[in-house]
């Protein structure tokens, strides 16, 4: 368990893949009238956009992170944890049933990992 941290990339990888596979799910039918009507000028139709554009970040995030962890050997540091949870935080308090609740764990591995490494 305490080398969990190795892994910080890969989970947010992985978030971003739940992420992306439930908007397209959910407002699928939005995405495809957005396609339909070729996208330019179709961000009126909600904020489901940008909930979809989330986890594509994810994906591009969670792989960089992942490739920083292998590089270094070092858990990311204090600085993304912390913000990481500000985050998972404000986004539970203003959507409590979503999935910002996944970055709470996420986060604490690495402050854990980061308090560990200055002990």
């Amino acid at each position: 368990m305490k080398n969990l941290w190795k892994y910080s990339g890969t989970y947010l990888t992985i978030t971003g893949a739940i992420h992306t596979a439930f908007a397209l799910f959910v407002f699928g039918d939005i995405y495809w009238s957005m396609l339909k009507k070729g996208l330019v000028n179709t961000g009126e139709e909600g904020p489901e956009f940008w909930f979809l554009l989330l986890g594509p970040v994810l994906l591009m995030f969670g792989p960089l992170l992942q490739h920083y962890l292998r590089a270094t050997q070092k858990p990311a540091p204090m600085w993304f944890g912390i913000w990481l949870f500000v985050f998972a935080a404000v986004g539970c308090m203003v959507f409590p049933a979503s999935g910002f609740w996944l970055f709470v764990p996420q986060a604490i591995i690495v402050i854990v990992a980061n308090y560990r490494l200055k002990r």
